[in-house]
């Protein structure tokens, strides 16, 4: 059976006028249905188990983190805005995020 990658096939709206909008976007960032997918320099957090699949945290677990990073947009789908967050500059915070859950950072390209 063929891999799929997993950036491959983007289901995303992007949200072309909401990305202009900046106090929509930080309104988005702080709802409790925004995804956040952490990045570790090169490194995207993925699940541990088969298949291999992209770690999108909620607001919570960034809390539990302590992190605090600006989100970029990525987009929209079903009712949620997806983000992702840097967290290379704060290498406690990469601990707490693989602590919390079943997952692990993943060279993207590998990925």
């Amino acid at each position: 059976m063929p891999t799929q990658h997993i950036f491959a096939g983007n289901p995303l709206d992007r949200g072309e006028r909401e990305r202009r909008n900046e106090e929509w976007i930080n309104h988005q960032a702080s709802a409790a249905s925004s995804k956040f997918l952490p990045l570790w320099d090169s490194k995207v957090l993925v699940s541990v188990r088969e298949p291999l699949k992209l770690a999108w945290l909620d607001r919570g677990d960034l809390e539990k983190a302590k992190f605090d990073s600006g989100p970029f947009l990525l987009g929209m789908q079903s009712g949620s805005t997806y983000f992702t967050v840097d967290v290379s500059k704060s290498p406690q915070s990469t601990q707490i995020i693989e602590k919390l859950t079943e997952y692990q950072f993943e060279d993207s390209r590998t990925a």
